[in-house]
């Protein structure tokens, strides 16, 4: 019988396709795959829609979790058929096992199915030598997705508990940039802040390799503000960029302390941007201040106007405010402290 090869090289090119894209997505720590980061995006545009229909977050707190699922469901789906394909391309490939009669094309899809999951049926069988060589590489090749991809899920949902320790160690200092920033005032300085941003450099540098290394994490969210990276992290930075602007250099914590979190913040903005956000159009006003001047806090005579530095933040603060809109919240959301709990989107 002869052996149609367009079925066959059809077949080949699926399975390259996806076994580079899960090999990159999964075993890399340099991002994901194009088809992986095609069919994650595509799915965090469709709950963030459904978020906006619905005037909720509600959606976003199953995001990651059906990410990774489709994720799954995608790699072995086109294994399945990348493989049946290769089975399809030759007629007498499969035989029936007791009847040694030739298969149709539904039993090479059954065929290359339970070979990949190794179940070891034996009512079909290959006919011929090569076929015979090639269900063992689809049987080992099944087995070593199945074990990469439940290793890659467990480092993916340990990433994604580290983010959300990172978010509420930021809560629990405040929950607005001016919370930080009063919560670590005593009265002369605010040394305060020091343990803490010597904490966090590391915890902000830690998520940002994960981030790189499993880009997937992007689609983890929360219907509390204070459970999302993006949300508690534009809140941080925020409160470093008031402290450069407004708080005189002898009353901010040391330099040596402040640089590292704010690089930090910047590498992790860097990594963001690479792949999800690009800078908001809508130039941002001043920080908010007022809570700092009327608690007795000394600042800077230009708190009324664009202080100096101002216009090197610009891009910053844009990145950070379409970092926060890709999660569904506005820069108005950051200085809501008292309705922070249960907070839902505007319409």
């Amino acid at each position: 019988m002869v052996v149609n090869i367009p079925l066959a090289v059809t077949g080949a090119i699926i399975l390259v396709v996806v076994y580079s894209d899960f090999i990159y997505t999964s075993l890399s720590t340099s991002g994901s795959g194009l088809l992986s980061k095609k069919v994650t995006q595509g799915l965090w545009k469709c709950l963030a829609f459904l978020s906006r229909r619905k005037g909720t977050h509600r959606f976003r707190n199953y995001s990651g979790m059906v990410s990774i699922l489709v994720l799954l469901v995608v790699w072995l789906s086109l294994t399945w058929l990348g493989n049946a394909l290769i089975f399809c391309a030759d007629p007498d490939s499969i035989r029936v096992t007791g009847t040694d009669k030739p298969t149709g094309v539904v039993e090479k899809f059954y065929f290359a199915g339970y070979t990949l999951a190794t179940l070891g049926n034996g009512d079909l069988y290959p006919a011929k030598p090569f076929w015979r060589i090639f269900t063992v590489i689809v049987a080992l090749s099944g087995f070593s997705l199945l074990t990469i991809a439940i290793t890659y899920l467990i480092q993916v949902l340990t990433s994604e508990i580290d983010k959300r320790k990172l978010s509420l160690y930021i809560a629990s200092i405040g929950t607005t940039p001016q919370d930080i920033l009063m919560n670590g005032w005593d009265g002369k300085t605010f040394r305060r802040l020091e343990s803490h941003f010597i904490s966090l450099s590391p915890m902000i540098l830690s998520h940002s390799q994960h981030h790189l290394a499993y880009p997937i994490l992007h689609q983890f969210s929360s219907s509390r503000p204070l459970d999302v990276t993006a949300f508690t992290l534009t809140i941080l930075d925020e409160a470093l960029s008031i402290l450069y602007l407004y708080i005189p250099e002898e009353e901010r914590p040391d330099e040596i302390i402040l640089r590292p979190v704010r690089e930090a913040l910047t590498n992790y903005l860097l990594i963001i941007e690479h792949d999800f956000i690009s800078p908001a159009a809508r130039p941002l006003d001043v920080p908010a201040v007022d809570r700092l001047f009327n608690s007795g806090i000394p600042m800077r005579n230009d708190r009324l106007g664009k202080p100096e530095g101002w216009d090197r933040l610009a891009r910053r603060r844009s990145l950070l405010k379409a970092m926060l809109n890709n999660n569904g919240w506005y820069w108005k959301d950051l200085n809501e402290r008292t309705e922070m709990e249960g907070m839902e989107s505007p319409e």
